[in-house]
């Protein structure tokens, strides 16, 4: 009896004996197990002193709603209409900006003055008389509107030679030299813009004059009887001001005139000329 008492406490003790010593090879070889024996025990420890779970009707007290899956979409808009681009958006208040209307309307007022050539002829005993060289060009003209961009006017209007070549039967003469040779020209025609370009195009139908005289002494050469002439323009103008433009245009006008002095004489002149213009509409 005595000796299987024995045995049963030494069976027991080693038992412990080779427990503790595992666990303490383990802990020492592994450190990375022994961690983990820790934390699950302590994880254990909590468990068991953590309260039971709240119960499941309480917690879905504070659940989220379900409201299922998001609509369809209306789908991206259709794209603007080919060449079309929608404006820039504008943030904010800005002031508006002034932009003038030109047009032409209401009371019409036309200068200019330039630079040309002008050539007069007449048929004398057989023989040609001439009186040509550059000219001075100058006009005025004034009206109203009658119709969108159509413009009736009257206007006065010369072309002015100083020291003239002058030619008797192909022979130059110097009676030229200090004179002035003259045609006049009092009418009424119609001017007509094409907008927006502002070029313009007018006719005008006139009565015309030449007259010769000594631009020193006060002394007239050559007069005329009134004539018939005729004044056309091409231009174009710019906008400066509101109803104020300036331009370049051509100019050609024509006239035949009967003198006054010698019987069966009448001059027939032409005259082109380069203008700048000042038009205020």
């Amino acid at each position: 009896m005595t000796m299987e008492k024995t045995v049963t406490r030494k069976t027991f003790a080693a038992k412990m004996l080779t427990t503790r010593t595992l666990a303490a090879v383990a802990a020492l070889l592994c450190p990375t197990v022994a961690r983990a024996t820790e934390t699950q025990d302590t994880t254990d420890r909590v468990t068991a002193a953590a309260p039971a779970a709240t119960h499941p009707i309480l917690l879905a007290q504070y659940a989220s709603p379900n409201y299922g899956p998001p609509p369809p979409g209306y789908g991206s808009p259709p794209p603007p209409p080919p060449g079309y681009y929608p404006p820039p958006r504008h943030y904010g208040y800005s002031r508006p900006v002034y932009q003038p209307v030109y047009q032409h309307d209401g009371f019409y007022l036309h200068l200019d003055i330039g630079y040309g050539y002008t050539s007069l002829s007449a048929n004398y005993a057989g023989e040609k008389m001439t009186i040509s060289g550059g000219s001075l060009a100058f006009g005025i003209a004034a009206g109203g509107v009658i119709a969108p961009n159509l413009i009736l006017f009257g206007t006065f209007y010369g072309n002015v030679i100083s020291d003239p070549d002058v030619s008797y039967g192909g022979v130059p003469s110097t009676d030229g030299w200090g004179t002035d040779a003259t045609v006049y020209g009092l009418g009424i025609g119609l001017a007509y813009y094409l907008m927006p370009v502002n070029v313009y195009f007018s006719g005008a139908i006139s009565a015309t004059w030449l007259k010769v005289e000594d631009s020193y002494y006060a002394q007239t050469y050559l007069e005329t009887n009134t004539g018939l002439g005729f004044q056309g323009k091409v231009g174009k103008e710019w906008w400066v001001w509101p109803g104020w433009g300036l331009g370049v245009a051509g100019q050609l006008t024509l006239s035949s005139m009967k003198s006054s002095d010698l019987d069966n004489v009448r001059w027939t002149g032409a005259s082109f000329s380069v203008l700048f213009s000042a038009t205020f509409n």
